[in-house]
């Protein structure tokens, strides 16, 4: 048997590793809302959910556009005050709803390069603003991000899940998991299970997440 302390500390471990296994833990503890959280985490929040406030960051928008005589400039910046104020949250802020092995498949492929992806709707509220001046079109506008971001994501989840584990044990509880095919095994990982279904390891394991839900829940993602 493997501490979820030790797994969530190794990070040769990948997060995503770490919350299925939390997961797995909690929902047969009956702690469904630890459960319920890493389910979240790891399927990624629709659009009706609340996101915990790290996974909502602050936009910039480069466009190309065209001048009166035809001539094109890339890449310009266009300030928050370019964007009228009831499209501007809508537009310049990012809201992160992907699971964590999306995020670190995106992060194994991207590296540290800025991220980018076009608003379906920027162009059209760009032209629309009457911040580019006369005969001034907005042509293609793109939203971009740091990776920094998105990183802040993955260790934010992970942070949360090392915090759990280590409140647990502050508490008395070690939790842990066995994954084997070895039918030796068999036998002790049944009595672990049900050994987390008792009443005792479920209060335990809900008092451990009400102290550490506050970091994961209300904590914004440094930088």
């Amino acid at each position: 048997m493997k501490s979820l302390t030790d797994l969530a500390g190794d990070l040769s471990v990948s997060t995503e590793q770490v919350l299925t296994t939390l997961r797995i833990v909690a929902t047969r503890a009956g702690v469904g809302e630890v459960a319920e959280w890493a389910a979240r985490e790891l399927e990624g929040y629709g659009e009706d959910d609340e996101l915990p406030a790290h996974r909502s960051w602050d936009l910039s928008i480069v466009a190309s556009l065209a001048s009166p005589g035809g001539g094109l400039l890339t890449n310009a910046d266009i300030p928050v005050i370019g964007i009228p104020a009831k499209w501007r949250d809508a537009a310049t802020k990012y809201r992160c709803r992907d699971g964590i092995g999306q995020i670190e498949t995106l992060l194994s492929e991207s590296g540290f390069d800025p991220v980018s992806a076009e608003h379906p709707n920027l162009t059209a509220i760009i032209n629309k603003s009457g911040y580019l001046g006369r005969g001034v079109t907005c042509v293609q506008a793109t939203v971009k991000f740091s990776p920094v971001h998105i990183k802040g994501v993955v260790d934010r989840a992970r942070q949360a899940a090392l915090r759990l584990c280590l409140e647990c044990e502050a508490r008395g509880l070690v939790l842990q998991f066995v994954e084997t095919d070895d039918p030796a095994t068999s036998q002790d990982r049944s009595a672990f299970l049900n050994t987390l279904q008792t009443e005792g390891t479920k209060v335990l394991v809900q008092a451990a997440w009400a102290a550490a839900r506050d970091f994961f829940t209300n904590s914004p993602t440094a930088g």
